[in-house]
């Protein structure tokens, strides 16, 4: 089973790709991870803390995860909560290449 915060590293990571996460991203992110782990505020918070004091490459995210497609889906419904951007979908691009999708 991954872990919970590799899974929303790995999306923020790809929100975060054209150099912000924003509010509505974050928002959107933990309904999702609100309602599928029952992950509260505070683990969320903590979490997002982490993501911004890593330097993990998507790539390293990436290889942490077995559900691929399920995080991508997640990671592509919060991007799109303030429009997906063209280097968000690059991002999304290179990590379906990586797992041969």
């Amino acid at each position: 089973m991954d872990n919970i915060e590799d899974n929303l590293m790995l999306c923020l990571a790809i929100c975060g790709h054209d150099g912000l996460v924003s509010k509505s991203e974050e928002e959107c992110l933990f309904e999702i991870f609100n309602q599928h782990y029952s992950y509260d505020r505070s683990q969320f918070e903590k979490a997002v803390n982490k993501f911004f004091e890593s330097e993990d490459s998507l790539e390293q995210l990436l290889s942490r995860i077995s559900d691929h497609k399920t995080i991508l889906i997640w990671a592509k419904q919060a991007a799109e909560a303030d429009g997906l951007d063209i280097r968000e979908n690059i991002a999304l691009q290179r990590c379906y290449e990586l797992i041969g999708l």
